[in-house]
C-alpha cells in the first residue's frame, strides 16, 4: 500500500502582501486599459471619433466628473472642440463658453515649471499650482467673474494638461474636473494619454489634407531620387525660351515696280530675258499691232476721203445751196477722222513697251507669254533693285504667335540651309490670305541685317520667326493646350 502525502499547509498572506497584491493587480489594470485607450486611439478613422474616445474611454482609466479636450486658436486664445457625455458639441451652451473662458485665463497665466509643485496651491498665491507641466484650477485662482459660477457648474478641482508639439509649444490639450485632488501619478499617466491623442491627432489632420490634396499623397510616396529627379523637371519645364513658328518664305523685291500691259492686245514679242538688268528706256516687250494697224490704215483713208468730199462741198457752196448746207457736216466728219486716226497713231505708238526705271526684269518665262492675250494693267513683269529686297513669309493661321515689329528672323534657304540669314520682322497681315500651297496663312514681311550680302531674289526656304519668352512647358504643350480649349470651349 502507498502512503499517502500529507496536504500543503495553506499559504498565509501577511497584511502588507495583500496590499502590494492589490496594488499590483489596480497597476496591471491600469495598464491594460491603457494599452486599450492607447488601441482606440489609433483605430479612430476620424478627428471628431478621436476627440469623443480621448474625453469619455479616459474615465475608465483615471475616473473624472467632467472632461474636456481644447484646442489653441490664437496665441493666448482657446476653444473648446469635445466635451465628456455629449455625442455633438455645442459651441454655444453656457457650461462650454465659460469653461472656454476658464482655460483661456489658465493658457494666459501658464509659464513652465521650474521645480516641481505641490498638490495644492500655496495660499495667497496668484498664479494656478504646477504639477510637472499641468496645471491644478481652483475658484480661488480665477477672476472674480467666473468664480461666481464655480459652485454653479458645480466644479471640484480642474487639472489642465496641454498638449505640447516636437517644438514644446502647445497646440492642445485635456481639461479635468473632480471633487478628489490630483496625484502625481495620474498627472503623469494622463500627460502620457495626452501625448498618443495629440500624435493620432496629428496623423488624422495629415490624412485630411492628404485627401484634399491627391498631390501632396503623390509626393509623399516617391522616394527621394524621385523627388528630386521630379524637382529637376519641373525645374526645367520653367526654364524660359524664345516662342518661335517656322513659315514658307521666299526672298522678293522690297519696292518693284510693276509693268503692266497699257492697252488690250497679244504678247508678239518679249524682248529681254527673265532677271536680265535693264536701263531706263530699255524695250521691254510688244504687242501684236495687226488690228491696231489696220485701224489706223482704214481711219487715215476715211481722213483723206472726208477731207475731199470736205474740199469739193467748199467749192459748189459759192453757187449750190444744198451744198453750202452740207458743208458744216462734212466739216465735223472729216474732225472726227482725224480723232480717229491719231487715237490709232497713239495706241501704234504704245505697242512697244519701255522700262522707265533700272532694274532686273523678274518674270517667268519667255515663252509663257508670247502670243497670250492680256488686258490693259494686267501684269507682265516688274523691274526690282537686286539689292533691295524684302523676306516674305507665310505663317500658318494654326501656329500663328503674337509677332511684334522688330521681332528677330532666321531663313534657312534650301540652296544653303547651313548658313541662316537674319532679318527683323517689319509687318504682319491682319487679314489670312491662301499661301501658294493653299494654306490659309498671315502675310509677313521682314528686312534683312544690312551686314550680310543680300541673298538673290526668288530663292525659298523656312523662316523662323521668333515671339516673346515663354516657359519651355508652354513651348512645348502650346499646340495641345489650344487643341483641347477648342474641343472643350473654355
Amino acid at each position: 500500500m502507498t502512503k499517502e502525502l500529507p496536504p500543503l499547509p495553506p499559504t498565509m498572506a501577511t497584511p502588507a502582501q495583500d496590499r502590494q497584491l492589490q496594488l499590483l493587480k489596480n497597476q496591471t489594470n491600469r495598464l491594460s486599459q491603457l494599452l486599450l485607450v492607447e488601441q482606440q486611439a489609433r483605430d479612430a478613422q476620424s478627428i471628431r471619433e478621436l476627440l469623443m474616445v480621448a474625453v469619455n474611454v479616459t474615465k475608465q482609466i483615471i475616473p473624472y466628473q467632467r472632461g474636456f479636450v481644447w484646442q489653441k486658436a490664437g496665441k493666448k486664445s482657446v476653444r473648446v472642440v469635445a466635451a465628456s457625455g455629449v455625442s455633438k458639441l455645442d459651441r454655444h451652451a453656457p457650461i462650454i463658453l465659460w469653461h472656454g473662458r476658464v482655460l483661456q485665463t489658465v493658457l494666459r497665466g501658464y509659464t513652465p515649471p521650474k521645480r516641481r509643485g505641490d498638490e495644492v496651491p500655496k495660499e495667497g498665491a496668484t498664479n494656478p499650482a504646477v504639477l510637472e507641466g499641468a496645471v491644478l484650477v481652483t475658484q480661488d485662482q480665477l477672476p472674480a467673474n467666473l468664480a461666481q459660477e464655480w459652485a454653479a457648474w458645480n466644479c471640484g478641482t480642474g487639472l489642465w494638461i496641454p498638449w505640447l508639439d516636437k517644438q514644446g509649444a502647445i497646440v492642445a490639450g485635456f481639461y479635468f474636473d473632480r471633487h478628489e485632488g490630483w496625484r502625481q501619478e495620474e498627472v503623469e499617466l494622463l500627460k502620457r494619454i495626452g501625448a498618443t491623442f495629440y500624435y493620432s491627432l496629428n496623423h488624422l489632420q495629415l490624412q485630411k489634407q492628404h485627401r484634399k490634396n491627391p498631390l501632396l499623397t503623390f509626393l509623399g510616396d516617391l522616394s527621394l531620387y524621385k523627388k528630386l529627379a521630379l524637382v529637376g523637371a519641373v525645374g526645367l519645364m520653367l526654364l524660359p525660351v524664345r516662342l518661335s513658328v517656322l513659315a514658307p518664305s521666299e526672298v522678293v523685291a522690297k519696292t518693284p515696280f510693276m509693268v503692266n500691259a497699257p492697252i488690250d492686245g497679244v504678247v508678239k514679242e518679249i524682248l529681254v530675258q527673265p532677271n536680265q538688268l535693264v536701263e531706263p528706256g530699255t524695250p521691254l516687250f510688244t504687242l501684236d499691232d495687226t488690228t491696231i494697224r489696220n485701224n489706223y490704215e482704214v481711219a487715215r483713208q476715211g481722213l483723206e476721203v472726208a477731207r475731199a468730199e470736205h474740199s469739193k462741198a467748199a467749192q459748189q457752196a459759192f453757187w449750190d445751196a444744198e451744198s453750202k448746207a452740207q458743208l458744216e457736216w462734212l466739216t465735223a466728219q472729216v474732225e472726227k477722222k482725224r480723232e480717229e486716226m491719231e487715237y490709232n497713231a497713239e495706241l501704234l505708238q504704245r505697242i512697244q513697251v519701255r522700262a522707265q526705271r533700272g532694274g532686273i526684269a523678274i518674270f517667268s518665262n519667255i515663252h509663257d507669254w508670247v502670243g497670250k492675250p492680256v488686258q490693259v494693267g494686267e501684269r507682265v513683269m516688274q523691274l526690282a533693285d537686286a539689292q533691295d529686297v524684302a523676306l516674305k513669309s507665310w505663317i500658318s493661321v494654326s501656329d500663328a504667335i503674337n509677332l511684334e515689329p522688330g521681332a528677330q528672323v532666321r531663313l534657312f534657304l534650301n540652296v544653303d540651309p547651313i548658313h541662316p540669314l537674319t532679318a527683323h520682322l517689319q509687318r504682319a497681315s491682319y487679314e489670312a490670305v491662301l499661301s501658294p500651297e493653299e494654306v490659309l496663312s498671315y502675310l509677313s514681311y521682314a528686312d534683312f541685317t544690312p551686314s550680310q550680302s543680300p541673298p538673290r531674289i526668288g530663292l525659298k526656304g523656312t523662316a523662323k520667326v521668333y515671339g516673346q519668352r515663354v516657359t519651355l512647358f508652354y513651348y512645348i504643350f502650346r499646340r495641345p493646350l489650344s487643341y483641347f480649349r477648342q474641343l472643350l470651349g473654355f
